[in-house]
């Protein structure tokens, strides 16, 4: 777990001002425990990455605020479809040589209709 004095030491081009608005808009979200216990925020590894992005996203990338939640919702639905066809392949291989075979073949007819 990382402290506000953390997350702004490891990510030097952030400001104090600008985490919190991270966490008023809804961007970042700290552990609620650590909030409620010290008034302090308390961050996950996650959260400190998901600064780091923001933070490039506005710094050095230009991206406007408006964009940020939309950007930050396209990667999040990345991370989401990478982690379904994970388990879908995990899944795939757990089946017998036959049914395996059988879904290679329909993959195959469907990609040669499209």
């Amino acid at each position: 777990m990382f402290t506000e004095e953390d997350v702004l030491r490891l990510i030097p081009d952030l400001t104090r001002d600008e985490l919190f608005e991270f966490v008023e808009s809804g961007w970042l979200k700290p552990k609620e425990e650590g909030q409620a216990a010290s008034g302090r925020f308390v961050f996950l590894k996650v959260d400190v990455a998901r600064a780091q992005f923001i933070t490039d996203l506005r710094h050095s990338m230009r991206v406007n605020d408006e964009a940020v939640p939309v950007i930050l919702s396209l990667v999040e639905q990345v991370h989401t479809l990478r982690s379904d066809l994970d388990t879908l392949a995990k899944c795939i291989q757990t089946q017998g040589p036959d049914i395996r075979s059988k879904i290679e073949e329909t993959i195959r007819q469907l990609n040669a209709k499209s």
